[in-house]
């Protein structure tokens, strides 16, 4: 059974695992106001819960879709061949086009019977009679064109008229700011927390950040992480000609 290509599945890993557990939290922020559909959204999940398991594996992580395709988009479907205005009146129904298909095929086989036998007889195909030189002519009521039927009509050329048209698919409308996708792990597979959200950023429509979280976890409170990771060496100031630049301590 192939797999849906609508989401419906919004939490991926170790959902129940406490902050205790998962400390470090990354969002993958959109910078654009748009609108993304749920296809676009299990395609991103799929990516980023796959790159996850692979990697860090399937009990280090909870990943977290935060928006919802609440949003319905519509179609009105409308021909847009050549000559589409007038096309409703000439094409031929089902009933006639078997009907011509099934003449052509008796036609075909009574002019290779004449040929096999010299082609000085005549030959009889459906009643009406005719010479092997001469191509069978198909009966007048075979091409006499026939309407669509109303209902196909009214589906397909109506204008502006009952514009509002069928379900189409569902979106999710984000705001510049808004969080996409959030993914909690343990602090050693920050990286590949990192690389996860990447890849799914290649999925999705517009411009995206990936930003890591000073919270604890991915709780909305502004409740600092109760080990922060220690300062950076401290730089000291070396003479250079007229300026100053910073030596960085290496090794």
């Amino acid at each position: 059974m192939p797999a849906d290509p609508k989401i419906r599945i919004y939490d991926a890993g170790k959902k129940k695992y406490g902050v205790e557990e998962f400390p470090f939290a990354a969002h993958l922020v959109s910078v654009e106001k748009e609108q993304i559909s749920s296809e676009t959204l299990e395609a991103a999940r799929v990516a980023c819960n796959k790159y996850m398991v692979k990697n860090a594996g399937k009990e280090s992580f909870h990943l977290r879709i935060r928006v919802h395709p609440w949003h319905v988009l519509r179609i009105n479907k409308m021909l847009s061949c050549a000559g589409a205005d007038r096309c409703a009146a000439a094409l031929p129904s089902p009933a006639v086009g078997a009907a011509a298909a099934e003449w052509d095929g008796r036609a075909a086989t009574a002019a290779a019977a004449a040929a096999a036998s010299g082609g000085l007889q005549r030959t009889t195909v459906g009643g009406a009679a005719a010479r092997s030189s001469e191509p069978l002519a198909m009966p007048q009521s075979y091409l006499t064109p026939c309407r669509l039927p109303l209902s196909l009509r009214r589906s397909l050329q109506t204008g502006m008229r009952g514009a509002f048209g069928k379900t189409y698919g569902t979106v999710a409308r984000v705001k510049i700011g808004q969080i996409l996708l959030s993914v909690r792990a343990r602090d050693q597979h920050e990286p590949q927390v990192f690389e996860a959200l990447r890849r799914a950023k290649y999925k999705l429509p517009g411009r995206q950040r990936i930003c890591s979280s000073l919270n604890w976890g991915a709780r909305h409170a502004l409740a600092p992480r109760p080990h922060p990771p220690p300062l950076p060496a401290p730089r000291r100031a070396m003479p250079l000609l007229a300026a100053a630049s910073a030596a960085v301590p290496s090794g």
